[in-house]
């Protein structure tokens, strides 16, 4: 007899607030967004992940849409989607810790080189650049 695989409260998590969007947070998502997010939660986990092309080809959305809309879920709806530019590429809801963590890592790091290019642009250090910046960020 096989075992089943107990997943972690972690994951747990991560696909119950999947599924409670849709039923709070889908009145203020417009048509394509809800499009969007119905395909990307039903992707658990990395190895799930489906491309911004299977996205755009199964809803008619333009890639480019899509990216903004996977950006608004996650920052404006808070869900806690995933990206992956590996095998396979595309959007998942982030089930592990590591993910999160590999997650935030990408982030950071290009977080980090977009400030330094920006602050160069401006001829001021990145300390300087973050002072200024203070004011404009979401608390």
């Amino acid at each position: 007899m096989e075992k089943l695989r107990e997943e972690p409260a972690y994951a747990k998590a991560s696909a119950r607030q999947a599924k409670q969007l849709d039923i709070f947070d889908a009145l203020s998502m417009d048509t394509e967004s809800m499009q969007v997010f119905g395909l990307i939660r039903v992707r658990i986990g990395r190895q799930s992940a489906i491309s911004v092309g299977d996205i755009s080809e199964t809803t008619g959305i333009p890639p480019r849409t899509v990216r903004t809309i996977a950006k608004s879920l996650i920052e404006r709806h808070s869900i806690r989607i995933g990206s992956s530019l590996g095998n396979p590429p595309g959007y998942y809801i982030i089930e592990t810790q590591e993910e999160a963590e590999q997650n935030e890592k990408t982030l950071r790091k290009l977080g980090i080189s977009i400030l330094v290019r920006a602050a160069t642009l401006k001829k001021i250090t990145v300390k300087e650049y973050m002072r200024q910046l203070q004011g404009e960020l979401p608390l």
